[in-house]
């Protein structure tokens, strides 16, 4: 049973029509380069109360280069998640238990490796 799931990463600004640019992002706050502080917010869809949260730190922690073949059932997630021989890549999954549990993946000979995660 496959999903395909989007993540979606937006700076998200509360709509103040009568607001000056400067309230509505970050309350004004503005550095001396001219830019304004702003917040990154990622969403990621709950699948039997699975979510393929993916890389954390990463700006796009969840690419269609690195994770591929995402199926959720009641009681696991797997995903394939792809990278260089050798590479350790450092998944996020939200558990149907509401934790977050952190998962190492070695990715072996041939770039790609399957992660399964049994609730």
């Amino acid at each position: 049973f496959l999903f395909f799931f989007f993540l979606f990463h937006a700076t998200l600004l509360p709509f103040f029509p009568h607001a000056s640019i400067d309230q509505r992002c970050a309350n004004g706050k503005r550095f001396a380069n001219g830019t304004s502080a702003s917040q990154l917010m990622m969403l990621a869809p709950r699948v039997h109360g699975f979510a393929l949260l993916g890389e954390p730190g990463k700006f796009v922690s969840v690419s269609p280069k690195r994770f591929s073949e995402l199926v959720v059932s009641s009681t696991m997630l797997s995903v394939v998640v792809h990278g260089s021989v050798g590479e350790l890549v450092v998944v996020n999954v939200l558990m149907p238990s509401g934790g977050v549990q952190m998962y190492h993946v070695l990715i072996p000979a041939g770039g790609k490796d399957t992660l399964l995660v049994v609730a």
